[in-house]
């Protein structure tokens, strides 16, 4: 598990989501075999439970999820800033 990979492109791109409907929470996860699995459906809603996450591999949930993350993507504002700032407290 701990081995080293050259070339490692592991920067992450992120852009904001506008909606003010509901998304689903979910991470598509593609490992280095190809392989795509999919974490999806947790919900912090109900204080003092755990969230339940549910993960498939099943390649037409993969491939739904993926077509969700691109139309997202697409629709949604690219960031302004080019490195993180700090916050601040509220006064």
């Amino acid at each position: 598990m701990n081995q080293k990979f050259k070339g490692n492109n592991s920067n992450y791109k992120y852009k904001l989501i506008a909606h003010r409907e509901p998304q689903i929470n979910f991470i598509l996860l593609e490992y280095i075999d190809g392989k795509i699995e999919v974490l999806f459906n947790w919900d912090f809603r109900g204080i003092g439970k755990d969230p339940t996450v549910l993960l498939s591999r099943d390649q037409q949930i993969t491939e739904m999820f993926a077509i969700q993350f691109n139309h997202l993507w697409r629709s949604a504002s690219s960031y302004h800033d080019k490195k993180p700032i700090k916050s601040t407290p509220i006064k």
